[in-house]
């Protein structure tokens, strides 16, 4: 995939924020001078709850957007992210590529 994983997980992550802060806005449960914190949030809960890395995903979106100001709420948001993805069971990303590049290695191998 170019631009590897963190990129599309960016970016998924900034067009949920885009719709959940777009639908706040709607129905004038947010100022939409507030935008960029569900942009900041989203970005960080979903790169969090996919690497199951709730400080990294926080500081890495934190550092790029430069919303110093949402970094108690993005470090809420990244480990609410990641205790979720958690009891939902599901594999954080870099393991299911483990297993796969693992199988993968089965197939090729000679005996």
């Amino acid at each position: 995939v170019p631009g590897g994983l963190l990129m599309p997980m960016l970016a998924i992550g900034g067009i949920a924020g885009a719709l959940v802060g777009g639908v706040a806005v709607q129905f004038s449960l947010a100022d939409p001078s507030q935008m960029g914190v569900f942009l900041v949030l989203c970005m960080a809960g979903l790169f969090s709850g996919t690497v199951r890395a709730p400080l990294t995903g926080a500081m890495l979106v934190i550092e790029m957007s430069g919303a110093y100001h949402c970094l108690p709420a993005a470090v809420v948001a990244a480990y609410i992210a990641t205790i979720t993805a958690n009891i939902l069971g599901s594999n954080p990303v870099y393991d299911s590529l483990k297993e796969r590049m693992l199988e993968g290695r089965k197939h090729f191998s000679v005996m």
